[in-house]
């Protein structure tokens, strides 16, 4: 324990002091909700946590600049749906950038394509993940389970290929 003070609580038990510590508990509930929906909704096309593979950072800023002029036309015109959907979109897009950008600083982050390509959607149901999932894309090094790869995988790896 590297710290020189610990917090007393009322009952007397004892803990190490958070200071400089992470503290998501200072992130909004509502927030946490409203981007949980964006979440939720992409799943069906994206797969649940498909974005923890990885999206290129030059990509998900694409994404949050239509996003934000998007949001400023909803603002002026007064159209309050499209404001939250695009709140929405810009967290759920500044949640992948930050997680990519993660990734990539902790020796993660792995490319498995030369190159940027359209592929086409391959259906399923991933129960593991969420019953709800239409349809997901990924490719042979991936898990079969939860869709990630190796490094990723928080359950027993199988691979899909």
């Amino acid at each position: 324990m590297n710290t020189t003070k610990l917090r007393r609580f009322p009952s007397g038990a004892v803990r190490s002091d958070d200071t400089g510590r992470e503290r998501p508990d200072f992130i909004s509930p509502y927030a946490e909700k409203a981007v949980g929906d964006h979440f939720a909704g992409n799943s069906n096309d994206f797969g649940a946590v498909n974005y923890w593979k990885g999206i290129p950072e030059v990509e998900v800023l694409a994404s949050i600049k239509r996003h934000f002029l998007d949001l400023q036309i909803a603002i002026y015109e007064g159209k309050t749906e499209d404001v939250r959907k695009n709140w929405q979109a810009i967290t759920a897009n500044c949640i992948m950038g930050l997680h990519t950008h993660e990734i990539i600083r902790l020796g993660l982050y792995k490319e498995v394509y030369d190159k940027t390509e359209l592929v086409d959607v391959v259906p399923s149901i991933v129960p593991s993940i969420a019953p709800s999932i239409k349809m997901t894309v990924y490719d042979k090094t991936d898990c079969k389970s939860c869709y990630l790869s190796k490094q990723m995988c928080s359950c027993n790896f199988q691979p899909a290929g």
